[in-house]
């Protein structure tokens, strides 16, 4: 999953651009016949992942680390064979996996047909062909959209179910792995046979289903079938019967990724806390505690006016308090960057503000937000019932910053949102938010749709539901700085493990 956070082991150093590009070039030069360049950036960089930081443009990531892989799977990836045989002779480790998506360079190769790829690993004396399966994991589409991968798939079954005619002749050839490639089974424990009958049944016609046809006759034939065609049409699941298993398998996928994420999650807030507890030193220690965040709060007792349906602003924070808390944030972001060593976790967003606050220490802040904003969500939200605090980060705002002019109006992932401001400069103007009511339900308002434009003060909070359309409008002169809180409804969020 490019998405999640990567598990890198402690050996691993951050490569540049630079760096990067002269691999590329060094492949290319390889695939060609000339593998000088390719033995100099290896001797200098060692037979390890080549790992990047990237600026990508994703509302919660921002700048990230991104694991390419060793080079040999680079070379793999780019379907460059000479340079992948070259560097199997070089020693490169042609079992490696990769640390963030399970993937390897046999299972690379198989699944996309690098035939000649292939036929350079299957050759390789180092080759441990029995040991590369396949995990679950979640892949994105265009557009976003998550595709669920299963585990426990051999070389064969991968190029079986993808329809990788000669992949699958080669992989037939290697004798020492067949019988077990032959007899494993995935998750579902669906042989490559079987799991190419449900390939046919979903296949609608063409080529493709040629393909999967032609793979199961190797198959049968490989099985000591006699009558192959016969086996063959008795074999083919209904197409409804087939399509059912598969909405099975995809939801059984997911549900085991979602646990395995949630997991993974738990564990790397736990180190993050953990490491928190042990190196940092607070700047205003009372914002870390719950008992001097009360006493800074209106504790739900303020005048509030709701300008509009659903969205209600009130006073919460003091003045003193909304100082503290942000001088706190830039302490903890200059001490999480001046100390990488104690990794503290440290997310920061697409715009260079920080995300993520719940997992810096702050919980006992959001949760005095929170409770301070009950009593109002009691006499005027009530259908919300009981909610959580998830989700916090902050919003910096200052005359010429680039994305002033590329706020949009949206709805936010929340249940309910809460905006406090925390910082303004004297006489700022500007970088108020504007709330917007649709014409109908359904409908995305335009610019002539807004109804209320809220306009910020330290420790003024306005409050509303994620569902309402909002944007915040470009700062004209100062400084601004908000805590952003989601909510969501309290309820058991465990995952059905299948």
């Amino acid at each position: 999953d490019a998405r999640s956070k990567p598990v890198f082991p402690e050996y691993m150093t951050c490569l540049s651009e630079e760096d990067r590009s002269q691999l590329l070039a060094a492949l290319d030069a390889a695939d060609s016949g000339d593998s000088s360049q390719l033995d100099a950036w290896v001797d200098t960089h060692g037979d390890q992942d080549v790992i990047i930081g990237e600026h990508v443009l994703d509302s919660h990531k921002g700048k990230q680390l991104v694991n390419m892989g060793r080079p040999v799977y680079i070379a793999v990836v780019r379907d460059q064979s000479q340079a992948v045989g070259h560097l199997i002779k070089a020693g490169a480790d042609v079992n490696c996996v990769h640390p963030v998506h399970g993937d390897t360079c046999l299972l690379h190769a198989s699944q996309n047909g690098y035939d000649e790829c292939l036929q350079v690993l299957l050759k390789s004396k180092a080759l441990k062909p029995t040991s590369h399966l396949t995990i679950d994991r979640k892949i994105f589409l265009g557009q976003g959209m998550p595709q669920w991968e299963e585990g426990g798939q051999c070389a064969l079954m991968v190029a079986a179910c993808n329809g990788r005619v000669e992949a699958v002749k080669l992989l037939l050839l290697r004798n020492d792995a067949l019988e077990h490639w032959m007899t494993c089974s995935d998750t579902f424990g669906r042989t490559a046979l079987q799991a190419t009958f449900d390939s046919i049944a979903l296949c609608k016609e063409g080529a493709k289903l040629d393909d999967f046809k032609a793979i199961a006759r190797l198959l049968l034939q490989q099985k000591g079938v006699e009558n192959i065609e016969t086996e063959l049409t008795s074999s083919i699941p209904d197409c409804a019967e087939a399509e059912e298993r598969q909405r099975e398998r995809i939801l059984a996928v997911r549900a085991r990724c979602l646990a395995a994420e949630q997991t993974r999650k738990d564990a790397e807030r736990r180190r993050g806390l953990e490491a928190i507890a042990e190196h940092y030193a607070p700047l205003h220690p009372e914002t870390m505690d719950v008992t001097a965040i009360h006493s800074a709060s209106s504790g739900g007792t303020a005048i509030v006016s709701e300008p509009l349906p659903g969205v209600f602003s009130f006073p919460l924070l003091s003045a003193d308090m909304c100082r503290k808390v942000w001088e706190e944030l830039h302490h903890y972001e200059s001490t999480a960057c001046n100390n990488p060593a104690w990794d503290l976790p440290l997310r920061v967003r697409h715009d260079g503000n920080l995300g993520d606050l719940q997992d810096c220490g702050l919980q006992p802040l959001l949760d005095v937000v929170l409770a301070s904003c009950r009593p109002i969500l009691q006499q005027h939200m009530p259908d919300l019932g009981e909610v959580e605090a998830y989700h916090a980060f902050v919003t910096r705002n200052y005359e010429g910053r680039e994305e002033n002019a590329t706020f949009k109006m949206h709805c936010d992932k929340s249940e309910l949102t809460i905006n406090i401001c925390l910082h303004a400069s004297e006489g700022f103007t500007g970088s108020t938010v504007g709330f917007y009511a649709a014409q109908s339900p359904g409908d995305v308002p335009g610019d002539d749709d807004r109804v209320y434009t809220h306009a910020h003060s330290v420790g003024l909070a306005v409050m509303h539901t994620g569902s309402t359309w909002h944007r915040t409008d470009p700062i004209r002169s100062g400084t601004r700085g908000s805590l952003i809180v989601w909510a969501r409804r309290r309820k058991s969020r465990s995952v059905t493990v299948w």
